[in-house]
């Protein structure tokens, strides 16, 4: 049986596991932290009093790799599907704008949600149709060294699309600004989600919480096929001779019998220890914020909102509390704590009318390196996942997975260092 080592137990090294671990190969895991998950993960918030996630994540339909690693773990019922696409918009006078693509036949459902789209004057929706049915015969590869806002600009669509429709769409999914992400991503990730039917548009998110969904099923399915999961157990050094990894250093012990090893930690932490050669790999990074708000009386009746004209751009109901979310939040990540959970709750009164007597206690959360930017030198100089080292493979959001930094780049990436392990091993 192949011995494989996988360092990092965040999405992408649980997912390298889970994939090798039922294939005949020995796995031991080791995580530098008391936990898994990495960014991805559920805690007992002491000041709501409630289990609340290290900010929202919605999942689409087209994450094809995360749909298959959730169906390995057996955490597939965990998930809230939609059958096709729907959205609800609030602007600041709490009127609602409904996308909502009906009926089976796609894509003209979704042409249809587009037309019935009552945020838009008749000519801003034929601007939106015409991308939309541009995206079959694009490029993204054409559309490299073009901003997000460049192509918009290119494309004629007015200044009031841009802000509350493509602007929202591509900082959600990119979590970048579209002064600075390529247009080269954007239209793979449209492409992605509009150009394979109704499954792929539709919106996933967690009937629990993001440790219940994606990590906890994960660790049980490890230790059931025999894996072996070391917390708290930091390496501190890889001893290479002859091209190959013959020793791993740990805080805790020494490692020298394995066939292979998988770095599925950021790129900065692998690059400290063993050089990558990726010299033009010059990543930036991007914030998230997120604020968890408990309601004594939650009036909310839709899973979750997007906000027109608002620095909040999703509001997530979670029953229990509201997740609101700020992707691309550099502008707010180095604010107080306090000055934030202000401007919530000046956004929920104005969008939604909850007033300040009725929200019992907020939280916080700053990622401030949640993913990296995906401009153009990050898109063209993104490492593979074969390394210069023999028996060193990569893994990690930041690999070139063709996609962003999301959870689907993480899993992604795991499956394709697994597939190179069951290929050379």
């Amino acid at each position: 049986m192949k011995k494989i080592i996988v360092l990092g137990g965040g999405l992408a090294g649980l997912s390298t596991a889970v994939s090798l671990c039922s294939q005949n190969y020995k796995i031991t895991l080791l995580e530098s932290s008391p936990k898994l998950g990495g960014r991805t993960y559920s805690f007992y918030d002491k000041n709501l009093l409630l289990n609340i996630d290290n900010g929202q994540h919605a999942l689409m339909g087209c994450y094809k790799f995360t749909l298959d690693y959730l169906k390995k773990i057996g955490s597939l019922n965990n998930l809230v599907r939609q059958d096709n696409l729907s959205v609800t918009f609030v602007d600041e006078t709490s009127k609602l704008y409904d996308l909502k693509a009906e009926g089976r036949l796609y894509p003209l459902n979704f042409l249809n949600a587009l037309i019935k789209f009552r945020l838009f004057s008749f000519s801003e929706k034929v601007s939106l149709i015409k991308i939309f049915s541009k995206l079959l015969f694009l490029r993204p590869s054409d559309y490299l060294r073009k901003t997000i806002e460049e192509w918009l600009i290119e494309e004629r669509q007015s200044a009031k699309v841009i802000k509350n429709f493509w602007e929202f769409l591509a900082v959600s999914a990119l979590n970048s600004s579209i002064q600075s992400a390529s247009a080269s991503m954007f239209i793979s990730i449209l492409q992605e989600v509009f150009l394979h039917g109704n499954k792929a548009t539709a919106i996933l998110t967690p009937k629990n919480g993001l440790s219940e969904l994606l990590i906890n099923p994960a660790e049980i399915y490890l230790r059931k096929h025999d894996s072996e999961i070391k917390l708290s157990e930091s390496v501190k050094g890889l001893v290479v001779s002859n091209n190959k990894i013959v020793e791993i250093l740990t805080d805790k012990s020494n490692y020298k019998d394995f066939d292979a090893v998988i770095s599925a930690v950021p790129y900065e932490a692998i690059n400290k220890i063993v050089e990558l050669g990726a010299k033009n790999f010059l990543p930036e990074y991007s914030s998230i914020v997120s604020i968890q708000v408990k309601l004594q009386n939650n009036p909310l009746n839709d899973d979750y909102y997007a906000l027109v004209n608002s620095p909040i751009h999703w509001v997530f109901n979670n029953k229990t509390h509201l997740s609101l979310v700020i992707s691309g939040a550099d502008g707010f990540s180095n604010l107080p704590k306090e000055q934030i959970s202000a401007i919530a709750k000046e956004e929920l009164a104005k969008y939604f009318r909850i007033s300040e007597d009725n929200i019992s206690g907020t939280t916080v959360i700053k990622e401030k390196r949640a993913t990296y930017v995906p401009n153009a030198d990050f898109i063209s100089n993104r490492p593979g996942s074969v390394s210069h080292i023999d028996n060193l493979i990569l893994a990690g959001d930041w690999i070139d997975t063709k996609l962003p930094c999301t959870i689907e780049s993480a899993v992604k990436s795991g499956y394709l260092a697994a597939d190179i392990v069951k290929r050379i091993f």
